[in-house]
């Protein structure tokens, strides 16, 4: 079965855009929300975090997730080693779901597809483009995050050049009308 990697930068639409390829019958794994599990559920995870971040990382078996931001956002080191404890996990996670889904291909959507060489697992990449305004204005609607704070978190994302680069296909989602987009690259993908 071919697996299909999708990415784009916070605020572009790719989990909006993955949803309307699982309208289609395509089966989706969400990364973000497999690896909030993941840190939540896998004691190596939450030992290795706990070890690495703070002992106040985890509150009755919670995930304090305002911490967890905290230490990625503030120091790029950091965030290494802290993917460096998650990304194999998720990436095994996701191989072990893979297994048992019988589907013409299935989709990792992931922001994280272009770091640690993940796109290399996967047959193709499409990559959810939009511009940066519309980016920050649906994240700061969506998570009530300022644009200081939206910048930051961009700017520690992979440059859109390399992404493009790396890309088999493109979504151009700038409030344009996406489903023609994803029906010809969904038609193309059943025909790799």
């Amino acid at each position: 079965m071919k697996c299909i990697g999708i990415t784009g930068g916070i605020g572009s639409g790719k989990s909006v855009i993955s949803k309307v390829f699982e309208c289609l019958g395509i089966p989706v794994y969400y990364s973000d929300r497999e690896a909030k599990r993941l840190m939540n559920s896998n004691d190596t995870i939450r030992r290795n975090l706990t070890d690495l971040i703070s002992p106040d990382l985890y509150v009755s078996d919670v995930l304090q997730t305002h911490i967890m931001a905290q230490a990625i956002f503030s120091n790029s080191a950091l965030k290494q080693k802290i993917e460096s404890i998650i990304h194999p996990v998720v990436r095994e996670d996701f191989f072990t779901w893979s297994r048992k889904i019988f589907a013409p291909y299935i989709l990792m959507e992931s922001a994280l597809m272009f770091q640690n060489d993940l796109y290399t697992y996967f047959d193709a990449v499409i990559y959810v483009q939009c511009d940066k305004e519309t980016r920050i204005q649906r994240v700061m609607q969506r998570d009530g995050l300022t644009r200081s704070e939206i910048e930051k978190r961009m700017n520690m994302q992979p440059d859109e050049q390399i992404c493009l680069q790396k890309s088999l296909f493109v979504i151009e989602n700038n409030n344009t009308f996406v489903l023609p987009q994803v029906i010809e690259i969904h038609t193309n993908i059943c025909k790799i």
